[in-house]
């Protein structure tokens, strides 16, 4: 953060709070994919022998990072499939565009990041950025359950009803 400020074009303070945010919001993007692989690996049977070193070198989470993340460590096949506005009636944003916002996010902290400060930011920005984010950490978290759950139905029904954790 210090150097984010310190190499700040002499721009207004609300541009610099607004770039922080950024940055900020996509450390807590990062941190809470981390954290729901590392509580289901904890209570899978048999996780990937990789799934932590998979987990502690997920950096920058763009959509295809991410993808890549949840197909490595848990066997979802992409993930962004779930990132429906309204996922029972596949009405309002789509993934595509909740990736397209996602993306855009990780541009801009790219660009504060590295000092290079060349692509604007407003406020409604970071009003999209912030709502897709929860938006997104809610549809991650059921699609990431509801993949969990399925597995364990599937385990204990080979095992021939035999409980597993």
């Amino acid at each position: 953060v210090i150097e984010i400020i310190n190499d700040a074009p002499t721009e207004p303070k609300a541009l610099l709070m607004q770039r922080l945010f950024v940055v900020s919001l996509v450390a807590f993007w990062e941190a809470f994919h981390e954290e729901l692989c590392r509580e289901i690996i904890a209570c899978h049977p048999n996780p990937p022998e990789n799934a932590e070193h998979c987990i502690e070198t997920f950096h920058n989470p763009m959509p295809k990072k991410i993808t890549r993340l949840y197909q490595d460590v848990l066997g979802i096949q992409n993930i962004t499939d779930s990132w429906w506005g309204d996922l029972l009636q596949k009405t309002g944003m789509t993934p595509k565009e909740f990736c397209a916002t996602i993306q855009r996010m990780m541009d801009l902290r790219h660009d504060t990041a590295h000092g290079e400060w060349s692509l604007s930011l407003s406020p409604k920005d970071c009003q999209e950025f912030l709502g897709a984010v929860l938006h997104l950490a809610v549809r991650t978290d059921q699609a990431v359950h509801a993949h969990f759950q399925t597995s364990k139905e599937k385990r204990k029904k080979r095992d021939g009803g035999a409980e597993s954790a």
